[in-house]
């Protein structure tokens, strides 16, 4: 009998590499999506056309602060494991909207669990949390026993969370990670301000500031992160998953650069 996952930010960069994964492997996948005016399931689009005919992938609209909505879903997919990777996490937008941000990374969480708890169903449990929760203060090489310092609502959130789901989650695995990429369709404040909300070649700001690029981060492949099981499954304890390399910001910067002038933007 197939397995059954319930993942919410499904549409996201990590949750379509996930959801792809797992249906790979006979996975029934359901996943949460948020109601929007515009169309937000590009990244999945290709796994929709594949599998929601027959069944095998299943979407929902709901949000993470909506605890009646998420208690109702799990009650009624009965998932055999519960992927919670929604958040709202970009850093910057959580210092502008710092209640939502905290709203969808602590209520949000905590009714999954709350949810998890009452089920008659022995649920496995995985929390997708972030490198940002050390704050990155000093530049020590970080392990599971590091301790956290958040620095913005977004870490804040995700910090108080994690410590939440050992208390109450019976079978869980969190999951610690640092900045995750890939080759999806993905369009940042600062590639539409270059390239045009459309992605044609429109007018060139004559700046855009990008803030401090010499902090060191370690950045490694999405697909890596959500395709091995040794960072899938971890019961009881935390485990902080990384790329092992350390770049800094304007090494990026400088590619980028390039890039843009080979095509003479």
């Amino acid at each position: 009998m197939s397995k059954t996952a319930f993942i919410t930010g499904v549409t996201g960069q990590d949750g379509a590499y996930l959801s792809e994964f797992l249906l790979s492997k006979g996975y029934e996948v359901h996943g949460l999506k948020r109601r929007s005016s515009l169309i937000n399931t590009d990244r999945i689009d290709p796994l929709i056309s594949q599998f929601s005919e027959d069944g095998q992938l299943k979407l929902y609209y709901s949000d993470l602060i909506d605890s009646s909505s998420l208690n109702n879903l799990v009650n009624n997919i009965e998932p055999d494991e519960i992927y919670n990777l929604a958040a709202q996490s970009h850093v910057q937008v959580s210092f502008k909207n710092p209640v939502y941000t905290s709203q969808t990374g602590t209520l949000g969480t905590l009714s999954l669990l709350e949810a998890v708890k009452n089920s008659n169903k022995k649920i496995r449990f995985y929390q997708a949390s972030s490198s940002e929760m050390y704050g990155g203060i000093n530049n020590e090489k970080l392990d599971e026993s590091s301790l956290f310092e958040p620095k913005s609502p977004y870490a804040a959130a995700k910090a108080g969370m994690l410590n939440m789901n050992e208390t109450l989650a019976i079978e869980l695995a969190p999951e610690i990670r640092v900045n995750a990429i890939s080759p999806g369709p993905v369009v940042t404040e600062m590639f539409a301000e270059v390239l045009g909300a459309d992605g044609a070649q429109e007018e060139i700001a004559s700046s855009i500031p990008l803030g401090f690029l010499g902090t060191p981060n370690d950045i490694a492949s999405a697909v890596v992160f959500l395709s091995s099981p040794a960072a899938r499954w971890v019961t009881g304890r935390n485990l902080l998953v990384a790329g092992g390399r350390t770049h800094r910001s304007y090494q990026y910067q400088n590619k980028l650069e390039e890039d843009l002038s080979l095509i003479h933007i």
